[in-house]
């Protein structure tokens, strides 16, 4: 299973930063590297979070990120 938002954290100080555009590439490279289970917070509104917020994967896009990892079985590498 692929952390994939708190994979893009950035810690520290009183809040915790990152940057949520890295979340589909880390998904799309993790399923090419066989990961079968991705963990993806997500929000209607991220910058709205109250937690979290900047790594959030925006609930309205989540529909087309599952169907692209779906769709994507046939790149898993093997080693």
């Amino acid at each position: 299973v692929m952390d994939c938002t708190h994979a893009v954290q950035q810690p520290g100080g009183n809040i915790t930063r990152g940057n949520r555009t890295y979340v589909k590439p880390i998904a799309l490279a993790a399923k090419a590297f066989g990961a079968n289970g991705f963990f993806i917070e997500t929000h209607p509104t991220p910058e709205k979070g109250l937690s979290d917020a900047m790594n959030m994967y925006p609930l309205d896009e989540m529909e087309n990120f599952i169907e692209l990892l779906l769709k994507n079985d046939s790149c898993v590498v093997e080693f």
